[in-house]
């Protein structure tokens, strides 16, 4: 019984691997990837230079106190317009006033000293004057008296007395001299007094002048850096003064394009003068107009760039915004005009390790690869400088499935 029942299932299972073998696989079938497509744009373009920037303030100083006392209340509100008339903080200045009035006296003193010793003066010259005539008188009575002497006509008596006037004389001349030069130096002392004590009072209202502590530039308050009733001293920090209206922006351009523009011509503008447009973060635009207004004369050898930069009007009440210094932003100038450029949408080019490329359709709705030059970009569009005719047809959606040759079905 065994037998016959294996025998039938042995005859089951070989009939059933032969009608499996009969059997074909199920084909799959695939649907071409749905695309969108777009004409290129063909229009007139201006070409940019775009480069990274920062925002310097044109002017900065950190007002210091000059003196030692204690700071009164800041009399300027923060971020509030100054000049170099405004004043910031008055310092305590009562020590300052008596020395001023100390120095003053000691002038009056000085110059009285100088009066005195010019009377003195003026009578030792007197004295010259008339000791020299009694000299002279003296002199001539005692000439008179050694002929009457040498005739015999005096006595010895009288010539010794003539003679011992006509020395006293002398002598007397000689005191009188001797008082004029110390007068002399009496007045020219004084005077050395004179000058030290105006000297004393020059630096005296110096001092007193820097308790007033004015700003030294235009600009504005920025933070204090001292508060009312701090006890300072000289070279003590009070405050931050900033002037960031115009505003300066900082950028670097490549040793070729400098070369490159300098070989065309075109390394200044119209009347030397190069425009300059400015996008902060967030921007759509660059909607801040500026100039060039250095060119640094010097390569920068580590990076092989040369240091530009431009100013741009900064005013408080900016309809376009604040530019504050420490922004970081981007600048651009315009280089040249491209006529007639073709221009895709940005969202059509791909990049793999070979390069830039877009992809076409041909006639037979096969996917070609384009590889592709580019250049600025415009409002969501990208020059194409090689790679793309007018007339193509770009693919600019539906590009995950598309690969060279595979045929695609174009949606609009």
């Amino acid at each position: 019984m065994l037998r016959p029942v294996l025998h039938s299932l042995a005859l089951v299972l070989s009939l059933s691997i032969i009608a499996g073998c009969d059997n074909k696989p199920p084909e799959i079938k695939t649907t071409p990837p749905k695309v969108a497509i777009a004409t290129p744009t063909v229009k007139d373009v201006a070409v940019y230079l775009t480069e990274n920037a920062s925002l310097e303030a044109v002017g900065q100083a950190t007002v210091t106190s000059r003196v030692n006392g204690i700071v009164g209340e800041m009399l300027v509100g923060l971020d509030k317009p100054v000049d170099k008339t405004t004043q910031l903080f008055q310092i305590a200045d009562a020590e300052y006033v008596a020395k001023v009035n100390a120095a003053e006296a000691n002038v009056l003193a000085a110059e009285a000293a100088v009066a005195q010793a010019d009377a003195a003066l003026t009578k030792a010259g007197s004295d010259v004057t008339a000791k020299i005539a009694l000299q002279k008188a003296d002199d001539a009575e005692f000439g008179r008296m050694a002929k009457l002497h040498v005739e015999k006509a005096i006595s010895q008596s009288e010539f010794d007395s003539a003679e011992a006037k006509a020395l006293t004389a002398a002598a007397a001349v000689d005191v009188a001299v001797a008082v004029q030069v110390a007068a002399k130096a009496q007045i020219k002392q004084a005077n050395a007094q004179v000058s030290k004590a105006n000297a004393e009072l020059e630096d005296a209202e110096l001092k007193l002048s820097w308790t007033k502590v004015m700003a030294p530039i235009e600009g504005r308050v920025a933070k204090p850096l001292a508060k009312a009733g701090n006890l300072v001293q000289n070279g003590t920090e009070l405050v931050e003064i900033i002037k960031s209206d115009p505003i300066w922006a900082n950028f670097n351009v490549r040793e070729s394009f400098i070369i490159n523009r300098d070989r065309e011509g075109k390394l200044r503008g119209k009347g030397d003068v190069t425009e300059v447009e400015l996008q902060r973060s967030g921007d759509k635009d660059f909607p801040f107009k500026g100039q060039i207004d250095f060119i640094n004369t010097k390569i920068n050898e580590s990076t092989g760039t040369l240091a530009v930069r431009a100013v741009f009007p900064n005013p408080k009440e900016n309809p376009l915004g604040l530019l504050v210094p420490g922004f970081f932003v981007r600048v651009r100038i315009k280089i040249d005009d491209l006529k007639d450029a073709v221009l895709v949408p940005e969202k059509a080019i791909n990049r793999d390790q070979t390069g830039k490329f877009v992809y076409t359709v041909d006639n037979e709705n096969k996917a070609v690869r384009n590889n592709v030059e580019v250049g600025t970009t415009e409002d969501g569009l990208i020059v194409v400088l090689s790679g793309v005719l007018p007339t193509d047809k770009v693919i600019v959606e539906g590009l995950q499935r598309v690969r060279p040759g595979v045929v695609v079905s174009i949606e609009n």
